[in-house]
């Protein structure tokens, strides 16, 4: 199929076809249109144009909910039906969207599509991608660390933004640890954009008035969770823009009155001209008199469960993770009773502003072992479930994977 005479879409020609989202169509809708353009692009050099569906042709590539559609598909699944110069494209949810991207590009165009050629499925939800976060919840408390890497311009922040909002919507953790949750120009700032999300999909900040922007914040589910007390502290010089901090709170679970402390935080990074090590060596110290300092806030606090995390910058060979480990705290990696085994890290996406489109991405490559971004926990705690997250929409929005931890208190 190299022209656009040849066409996978019964016996009329691609130039006669559009794909159509409905108006201010959402952003799975809206990249699933972009991507299918894109297919044609390269597979027959030419790219379908998109539009709403205010006005109807004859011939139309259906993507979501238009008002022209008539399918409906099963919650987390997607469905196809081709008929009368329709071809409908419907998905459910982040998931949905994952599943029919995929039967999309590699299935169903590769032959010709007969008309009243109909297809529904789900895909299949599993532990070694952090998946199947979506069909169980093992623990009372699910706890999500991600670095957003609000910091780079590869890609748009406003897409990466309304697509890790469906990603937390998905997989709906009880407490949110971020981190380059920044503002650097000609970047919109996360504050500013992605924190009205979060409070629209019932998360609350957790954290308190600082002088600086606080990259690392802690967000936690009202409707579960009542907060205790919350703060935040700044990790000493070298501290690129001030970008390298804790935030903590302590939370009560609203149905059993059970209370523990949760912490997001970011280690300092290599870079040229500084000691990384020896500041990371110093942010642990850091961390521990926080700990300390926290739980010498209320007798109530001495020894409740503790879960603290986030981006490390180091492994678990490194001194800051000895150092945790020796004060008592146990790296939830090893203690979960299920967890997968990836890195957490990946190489950034290519965005290409023609295509309005990721265009190229890689899967996490090594072990654990090799990751940088971790969680720890207290004694008191028995880790469920430890997995990341390296589905397709995950490995589009952030070098770093989202990081989920369950856990019993």
């Amino acid at each position: 199929m190299n022209n656009a005479n040849r066409s996978p879409l019964g016996s009329i020609a691609l130039t006669d076809w559009r794909i159509v989202t409905k108006k201010n169509a959402g952003v799975l809708e809206t990249m699933l249109a972009r991507r299918i353009s894109l297919y044609f692009k390269n597979t027959c050099h030419t790219p379908l144009p998109i539009s709403d569906d205010t006005t109807e042709t004859a011939n139309e590539i259906l993507v979501g909910n238009t008002t022209r559609t008539t399918l409906a598909p099963e919650k987390n699944g997607f469905a196809i039906s081709f008929t009368g110069g329709k071809l409908q494209l419907v998905m459910d949810g982040l998931r949905g969207f994952e599943g029919l991207l995929e039967y999309v590009e590699s299935r169903l165009f590769g032959s010709q599509i007969s008309d009243g050629f109909s297809y529904a499925a789900k895909p299949k939800n599993k532990l070694d991608d952090g998946t199947r976060f979506i069909d169980s919840r093992l623990g009372d408390i699910r706890v999500m660390f991600y670095n957003v890497y609000g910091w780079s311009g590869y890609g748009p922040s406003n897409v990466r933004h309304a697509m890790q909002t469906e990603i937390v919507k998905e997989y709906a953790p009880d407490v949110l640890c971020l981190q380059e949750y920044g503002q650097m120009p000609p970047h919109v700032c996360y504050h500013e954009c992605f924190t009205p999300l979060m409070q629209a999909n019932g998360y609350t900040d957790a954290s308190v008035h600082t002088d600086y922007v606080n990259n690392t914040p802690l967000f936690y589910r009202r409707d579960k969770l009542s907060l205790i007390k919350s703060g935040c502290f700044l990790y000493s010089k070298p501290n690129n823009a001030n970008s390298k901090s804790i935030t903590w709170a302590v939370l009560r679970v609203k149905a059993t009155g059970k209370s523990f402390i949760a912490i997001s935080t970011h280690l300092m990074y290599d870079q040229p001209g500084i000691d990384a090590n020896a500041a990371r060596v110093q942010n642990a110290h850091e961390m521990l008199n926080v700990i300390s300092d926290i739980r010498s806030l209320d007798h109530a606090f001495a020894d409740i469960p503790l879960i603290m995390g986030g981006d490390m910058n180091c492994n678990e060979s490194s001194k800051p993770h000895k150092i945790f480990t020796a004060a008592g705290l146990i790296r939830a990696f090893r203690a979960a009773e299920e967890k997968n085994d990836n890195c957490c890290l990946h190489p950034y996406p290519t965005w290409s502003d023609d295509d309005g489109t990721f265009v190229c991405w890689d899967c996490v490559g090594g072990t654990n072992e090799n990751a940088i971004d971790h969680a720890y926990v207290s004694q008191n705690i028995t880790v469920k479930t430890y997995a990341s997250v390296t589905s397709t929409v995950p490995l589009w929005c952030s070098d770093h994977m989202p990081l989920i931890v369950e856990i019993n208190i």
